[in-house]
């Protein structure tokens, strides 16, 4: 964000309901890629970073760890209002019997080599 004005609006979005979910765009473009891309024209380059796997770790640690955010706000913010907001509740968004998910159906794949991760501070 480009303030700590802007850092707390968000923040008190987040505790109060103003924001019914957290989420982000993962942008795995290689140092290659955002210089084919952009064609050498810095204004041009695309934007975003690869680090979708750390949203949770975030969130929590600047969240709950800090008491901004409760554990109970944090699962709503990030599994149950978005399972609800894309129609799949309560198949998905839960941790319940029969809600979801079955041992072994993951997979994960990249294809960067940097992350975002090694200049943030976590607990």
């Amino acid at each position: 964000m480009r303030n700590a004005s802007n850092n707390d609006a968000l923040w008190s979005g987040i505790s109060n309901g103003d924001i019914d979910t957290v989420a982000t765009d993962h942008c795995a473009f290689s140092a290659q890629q955002r210089r084919q891309i952009s064609g050498g024209d810095f204004s041009r380059c695309p934007n975003g970073l690869p680090g979708v796997e750390n949203r949770l770790l975030l969130l929590f640690s600047h969240g709950v760890m800090t008491g901004r955010i409760t554990p109970e706000r944090f699962v709503a913010l990030t599994s149950a209002n978005p399972a609800k907001l894309f129609g799949l509740w309560p198949q998905k968004g839960l941790l319940a019997p029969g809600a979801g998910w079955r041992r072994g159906d993951h997979r994960s794949q990249t294809h960067h080599h940097h992350s975002p991760r090694h200049a943030a501070r976590q607990r």
